[in-house]
């Protein structure tokens, strides 16, 4: 017989469970985290109302929605992979049953954006320890993952920056010692030529020291505008006029299969600098660009006015803020990938067969752009093509 005192005691417990369950509800309901619950078929049973802050669903509709339809193709693989790996280790038995595991993965919101989130899950389990469901706990962690990701790009280009740097003093400092030798070479070679005359059974030998001489003078050369240690002449010009100076020995230089187009922008501001430079410049670009493109094709040269403020910078790394006169050179050659991108303008990086290019026409542009207080942008794809923009003072 159920005496009063049990009756109470029943009560209590009822009402202080009551109580409980609902000083829980309250707590998941106001996290800003979300709690889900699984059951072991992973379907959702539970989801918490912040859902809807970090998805935009609502919870009766982020109930029916399974990992394929929520998550982005790559992290749909990575997520499988780590439940493949829990189920394995939850088989053997030897698995610590307090375990947990923290997963980042990208989520579609209602909107279709993306937003980047960290769930921390593990089993529940009963008294034999048999897990019977799943409780996730989700938060929103897209500004760290931003954040992070902005962080290693500046982290990479101050790497890059620091290693160009390096490589233009190395470079610099060899191509001075080697001018001065590659002096002594070639006024030797010349008073050997006059005191030899054709018939000489050296004066061919001498002839091809003289052309090896001039030839690696000139690759010091292209080092030294690197190193933006080259001697200079700076000069006040019209960048439409000098390049429009060139057209003709541009076209000779990329062959009749290639269509040169001039777009030239009116209204120009004045550039100023070494004109040689610009010749440079766009020697080594169409070339590289001649070399790209298999059979007809065309190449594209174009001038603009750029200003960019420090607030488009900031959002754009490598971008310098200013107003600058813009040379931009297009082509629709073979494009380029992302590794020969990240060394694009390093000494001596050739993708070209041995003894087809030395690497240092890009490493050349790179130096007088920067010696110019100038910088450049590259955009390119694989089998899409190439554009270069250099924005100049």
């Amino acid at each position: 017989m159920t005496s009063y005192s049990d009756v109470t005691d029943q009560k209590n417990q009822k009402k202080e469970l009551k109580e409980s369950e609902e000083k829980y509800r309250l707590i998941a309901e106001n996290m800003s985290d979300v709690i889900s619950l699984m059951d072991m078929n992973l379907r959702f049973y539970y989801v918490s109302p912040s859902i809807s802050r970090l998805t935009g669903f609502s919870v009766e509709e982020a109930m029916t929605h399974s990992f394929e339809k929520i998550v982005t193709p790559d992290s749909l693989i990575r997520i499988q992979k780590i439940l493949e790996e829990e189920m394995i280790l939850e088989a053997s038995g030897n698995a610590d049953p307090s375990r947990s595991r923290i997963i980042e993965y990208e989520q579609y919101r209602k909107d279709r954006s993306i937003v980047w989130v960290e769930s921390s899950c593990r089993f529940l389990r009963d008294k034999n320890q048999k897990p019977f469901e799943v409780i996730i706990i989700s938060r929103d962690i897209t500004e760290r993952k931003v954040a992070g990701e902005e962080k290693e790009k500046l982290h990479a280009q101050l790497n890059q920056a620091q290693k160009m740097e390096s490589v233009g003093r190395l470079a610099g400092g060899v191509a001075h010692d080697f001018n001065n030798m590659l002096g002594v070479i070639l006024g030797h070679t010349e008073l050997a030529l006059l005191q030899s005359d054709e018939n000489h059974d050296l004066y061919s030998d001498l002839k091809e020291i003289q052309t090896a001489a001039k030839r690696s003078a000139d690759i010091t050369k292209q080092l030294l505008a690197f190193a933006r240690k080259e001697i200079i002449s700076p000069r006040q010009l019209d960048l439409n006029d000098t390049v429009e100076s060139m057209l003709n020995m541009l076209r000779r230089l990329i062959g009749k299969d290639i269509d040169l187009v001039w777009q030239p922008a009116a209204h120009l501001w004045p550039v100023k600098m070494d004109p040689s430079q610009i010749d440079q410049i766009l020697a080594n670009l169409c070339i590289n660009a001649r070399d790209a493109i298999s059979g007809v094709g065309k190449l594209t040269i174009e001038t603009g006015k750029k200003s960019f403020d420090e607030e488009y910078c900031k959002d754009h790394p490598g971008f310098t803020h200013g107003n600058f006169v813009l040379l931009a050179v297009s082509n629709n050659g073979s494009g380029m990938d992302k590794d020969t991108l990240d060394n694009l303008f390093e000494p001596f990086f050739t993708t070209k067969e041995v003894g087809k290019g030395t690497g240092l026409g890009l490493a050349t542009i790179y130096g007088i752009v920067k010696q110019n207080n100038g910088f450049i942008n590259v955009y390119s794809e694989h089998g899409q093509g190439s554009t270069f923009n250099i924005y100049l003072h």
